[in-house]
């Protein structure tokens, strides 16, 4: 999983477009539908909320699952880059 999720982020982050978004929206719907089934549903069951965490992030994966599919959100990184965020103009500095 991990590595599924470095490859995602470093393909998004070397060339941002709506394939690479696709990838990612697709790694969060696996992410969010094996917690919910494998943790919270099979592993889980002796946590007092199991039930209602796994109807939760079983409901995430679904609605990526539907924004993958209606291609709705779209993501993007700041227009000045890491400059933005590293040297302070994002907090008017």
């Amino acid at each position: 999983m991990y590595l599924l999720g470095w490859i995602g982020l470093a393909a998004f982050l070397r060339k941002p477009s709506a394939s690479t978004e696709r990838l990612v929206k697709a790694y969060f719907v696996l992410c969010f539908g094996w917690i919910g089934i494998v943790f919270f549903t099979v592993f889980g069951q002796q946590l007092p909320a199991h039930v209602a965490q796994s109807v939760l992030f079983l409901s995430l994966a679904a609605l990526f699952g539907v924004d993958l599919a209606a291609g709705a959100t779209r993501y993007a990184l700041p227009a000045a880059g890491w400059r933005r965020i590293t040297c302070g103009s994002a907090w008017g500095w």
